[in-house]
């Protein structure tokens, strides 16, 4: 209370100093700004241009008012990839102006850019000035990007240096039930560089009222050195999608395959249902809950089935900026009672949007997997404690090649009372992406 009283009567102190004839003037450019969004919203755009043409823009204010009034003529104009750029300009310097960030949303939704307006969008609705009239708006457009047909494309690639591709142990010899065993060579630790690169399709289309039906394709692919390391997987689904108030709910029917060293390794298929939704202006939740029934090509012991349930749940803390909270279970079953396992996991994490373009996620998740039959050699089950710590980077102004990088570093603990699978592991992502 103390620091802001401080800051209070600094501020008066040099409000006290700005002479009378700056303020008329600030007044001045203010209202004249006022006025030239007036005329475009009149669509008298040839007077608008000539108003802000000669309105001077001698104070930081002024010039970011100016540039939000121009980026404001060529939205209505229909330069929209130039109301965009200017747009994403000033909030580069200033992420908190909620207004701005709604102007680049629905610009983005006129571009056809759905994702990336839906997630300003979400960040107008966590502002804490936002008043009543725009979030009836927000909502509003939210609900549109929602329910309109759409479909989007992306491509990525990524550089994926890591201390243990094969999360092996490091140990030369692992006493297991009072019996030393040693590793083989494709289940210790290695060192190594992985290149991660694939696509992904969606499609949505309204049916009826609120109901409309989804479909996605998308591939991964996993290259480390040597072949055999190699791990790809396609999926598939269809399904269909309920608009629910503040988001959407889906179910679909979805299909898994995936191959490992160049050959058959599994196949899932199964129901998911999920849904995305604001429970208040400032709450967004996500969730999840999935089955699948797994099958293995040469590993018919592990065939069984797999329960997934998830939920996050975003606060909105200030434009530009949340804290997350998450939680997740899941359960495998297989045909030896001591692969089948129980895991609950938990992670909490803080979003922000810094004034130099840079967007930064630290996160920080907990996992504990309880497997169910004594392990071979061991009187009782294994029992992992899996932790996480990661940050994520990405520079929202800058592309390399025409595409929009994205800096992953993480670590990884695993600690397992069956040593066999106990190991530690730093990765960093290097992620290029392109959408379509």
């Amino acid at each position: 209370m103390l620091s802001l009283w401080r800051s209070v009567c600094l501020a008066l102190l040099l409000a006290s100093f700005v002479s009378p004839a700056a303020r008329s003037d600030a007044a001045a450019e203010k209202a004249a700004f006022e006025q030239a969004e007036q005329l475009i919203e009149a669509h008298r755009f040839d007077e608008a241009r000539k108003l802000l043409a000669a309105t001077p823009r001698e104070s930081g204010y002024a010039r970011i008012y100016g540039a939000f009034v121009d980026a404001r003529l060529a939205e209505d104009t229909g330069r929209l990839t130039t109301a965009r750029d200017a747009y994403r300009k000033i909030l580069e310097a200033q992420p908190s102006l909620a207004r701005v960030r709604l102007h680049l949303a629905r610009t983005l939704a006129k571009l056809a850019d759905n994702d990336a307006a839906r997630r300003h969008y979400e960040f107008v609705l966590g502002a804490a000035d936002v008043t009543a009239p725009y979030v009836d708006r927000v909502r509003a457009d939210m609900r549109l990007l929602d329910g309109a047909k759409s479909w989007s494309a992306q491509g990525y690639v990524t550089v994926a240096p890591t201390s243990n591709m094969t999360s092996g142990a490091s140990q030369d010899v692992i006493i297991i039930g009072g019996l030393p065993f040693t590793p083989a060579a494709a289940s210790r630790r290695r060192p190594g560089i992985g290149a991660l690169y694939g696509a992904d399709l969606s499609y949505a289309a309204p049916v009826s009222g609120n109901w409309g039906w989804v479909g996605t394709l998308s591939t991964v692919n996993r290259d480390y050195q040597g072949s055999a390391y190699d791990d790809r997987a396609a999926r598939a689904s269809a399904g269909v999608r309920y608009l629910v108030p503040g988001g959407v709910a889906m179910l679909e029917l979805v299909g898994n395959r995936r191959w490992f060293g160049g050959a058959g390794y599994q196949y899932s298929f199964g129901p998911l249902l999920s849904t995305r939704f604001f429970a208040t202006e400032k709450d967004r939740i996500t969730a999840s809950a999935s089955f699948a029934e797994q099958r293995y090509d040469d590993a018919n012991y592990l065939n069984g089935h797999r329960i997934s349930l998830a939920a996050s749940w975003d606060r909105f803390t200030w434009p530009g900026q949340f804290v997350r909270v998450g939680a997740s279970y899941e359960r495998e079953t297989a045909r030896n009672d001591h692969m089948a396992f129980n895991e609950f996991g938990g992670l909490v994490g803080y979003s922000i949007e810094t004034p130099w373009a840079l967007s930064v996620y630290p996160e920080f998740a907990y996992a504990y997997r309880a497997y169910e039959g004594d392990f071979p050699l061991l009187n009782e089950p294994r029992r992992d404690h899996r932790v996480v710590g990661s940050l994520s980077l990405v520079k929202t102004n800058f592309t390399l090649f025409g595409l929009a990088p994205r800096v992953l570093v993480s670590y990884t603990y695993n600690f397992s009372n069956v040593k066999f699978y106990q190991y530690d592991r730093i990765d960093t992502a290097l992620t290029l992406t392109r959408s379509f």
